[in-house]
């Protein structure tokens, strides 16, 4: 009897305790002469499908998509160029350790270069 006891609290406990895998960005404000990015990488050696969200200063969802990112590469979505926002990663089938994220500001002219990257955590 104690077993099975045992065994259904193990059962119990363990079926809600599967952390998701979601990252989030630091807030980053564009100005008139810059473009807010939410880019991802995948550095595990299978495709990971990855759902890429940006939020405005106010928590409202300015722009999301579903993507699947094959090993060693990146993906990216645009965001608002005037609102302060954020990034939200969920890696759908693996682990945050899989991705590296960031929220990433660019020139809008010249060479379009980054201005700034910040990571996901």
């Amino acid at each position: 009897m104690k077993h099975i006891s045992l065994i259904i609290f193990i059962m119990f406990f363990s079926a809600g305790t599967s952390a998701k895998a979601i990252l989030y960005t630091p807030p980053l404000s564009p100005s008139s002469s810059t473009s807010f990015y939410c880019q991802i990488a995948n550095i595990n050696k299978s495709s990971k499908k990855v759902i890429l969200e940006i939020y405005n200063g106010n928590g409202e969802l300015v722009r999301n998509s579903t993507v699947l990112i094959l090993p060693n590469s990146i993906k990216a979505i645009s965001g608002s160029d005037t609102d302060s926002q954020f990034c939200k990663f969920t890696v759908v089938d693996g682990k945050k350790s899989d991705v590296r994220g960031s929220a990433t500001l660019y020139t809008t002219a010249g060479d379009q270069s980054d201005l700034v990257a910040l990571p996901a955590q």
